[in-house]
């Protein structure tokens, strides 16, 4: 199997590190200059790229990078795309967008699957990411075979469009339960609370999900290293409220994470929301 990774970001240039180490003949591509990962052959476009790769998979950041590198008219990949190819956005992009990008790839002869995963820069450098595939059924095993080596389990979880919703739906929960995190942890503190203590007994309880606990243990010592970059939460939540129609909870969590975008903040973990003014 030839893979083709586009976007060379963190996610994914560990997923195509992952890749050449699993045995896969592996293609990169990156809009800018970046140093490649072991294995790999660097492509100089998408479109080259995809020209000798019977699976594409993209990791980028949104869909103004979704649409550049599949289908700017000079170098995106579609122009490269095989009939019978395997085209897979990994990325996390709206409904819409992995709608127009289906019937684009469909058009030329080639098959296509969502596959946004659920997981950071540990998971994917052991394998043990979650996958959401949206896709014809028919598809669903080609998938599989393709993000083995990135994963611990593949969901299917419907047609072309019900990956972007089930991964932006869990981005909503998971980073309301880090601002709500912050704002317990911030109670703590104006209460003289011994934080250290309450935290080992916040962790105890079945209320505290492991993200809670992870991000408690983060704010508290004030320590955000970026695996989920706040900049890429606060777009997650503007793509949810986008298609949402009664979002009050989650308004107020992006109203959090845009004040904290606005404070600089933006490169470090999400986690850095519970840094005050």
């Amino acid at each position: 199997m030839t893979v083709a990774v586009l976007g060379m970001g963190a996610m994914g240039r560990r997923a195509a590190a992952r890749l050449a180490a699993s045995g896969a003949t592996t293609v990169v591509s990156n809009r800018s200059s970046f140093d490649p990962p072991d294995g790999v052959r660097v492509a100089a476009t998408p479109r080259e790229a995809a020209s000798d790769a019977s699976v594409v998979m993209s990791f980028v950041a949104d869909d103004d990078a979704s649409r550049a590198v599949w289908e700017d008219d000079a170098d995106g990949a579609l122009g490269g795309l095989h009939r019978g190819a395997l085209a897979i956005e990994c990325s996390t992009v709206t409904p819409a967008r992995v709608r127009a990008l289906a019937a684009a790839v469909v058009a030329r002869g080639a098959a296509f699957a969502e596959a946004p995963v659920v997981g950071s820069l540990p998971q994917v450098e052991q394998g043990r990411l979650h996958a959401l595939v949206g896709a014809e059924p028919g598809v669903f095993a080609r998938v599989s075979e393709a993000l083995a080596p990135l994963t611990v389990a593949v969901h299917a979880v419907g047609p072309v469009g019900s990956g972007a919703a089930v991964k932006l739906a869990i981005n909503a929960l998971f980073t309301a339960q880090v601002a709500a995190t912050a704002e317990a942890l911030a109670y703590l503190y104006a209460q003289g609370v011994d934080v250290g203590a309450a935290a080992a007994a916040f962790g105890a309880t079945p209320v505290a999900s492991p993200a809670a606990v992870a991000a408690m243990a983060a704010m508290r010592d004030d320590r955000h290293t970026p695996l989920f970059p706040l900049r890429l939460a606060a777009k997650d939540l503007r793509y949810f409220l986008d298609g949402a129609a009664d979002a009050a909870v989650i308004t107020a969590v992006s109203a959090c994470f845009e004040g904290a975008l606005a404070r600089g903040l933006g490169d470090l973990h999400l986690t850095a929301v519970a840094r005050r003014p």
